[in-house]
């Protein structure tokens, strides 16, 4: 596909984020995942979201219609590969990325 045939489809119009939607997704993720570089894990987004569920709502909603995407480090941690003759190379390992988990919720929740 080259560009001017990208730029011929109209945008595509995302629905509002409801607190249920959030709730249900929240409800899906483990504790028990590695947090983003910047440490809020799903466990603090499910304390935050029981504690004022349209705060995280309203976030989600907002990176929704701004278009914009807020969350964008991530921590790339290399894992090595079981049974490479030579882990000088880089093929020896799978590079791991360890986004927010806001990230990772709202990108589930889009995708749903």
């Amino acid at each position: 596909m080259t560009l001017t045939t990208h730029l011929l489809f109209p945008p595509c119009q995302f629905l509002l984020i409801m607190e249920e939607e959030v709730l249900r997704s929240l409800a899906r993720m483990s504790n028990a995942l590695a947090p983003g570089p910047l440490g809020i894990g799903y466990k603090l987004l499910k304390w935050g979201h029981a504690a004022n569920p349209s705060c995280l709502t309203s976030l989600l909603n907002a990176a929704v219609t701004l278009g914009h995407h807020p969350w964008k480090a991530a921590s790339v941690i290399p894992v090595p590969k079981p049974g490479k003759i030579d882990y000088r190379l880089a093929k020896a390992y799978w590079p791991i990325s360890l986004l927010e988990c806001c990230s990772k919720l709202l990108v589930k929740i889009i995708a749903k």
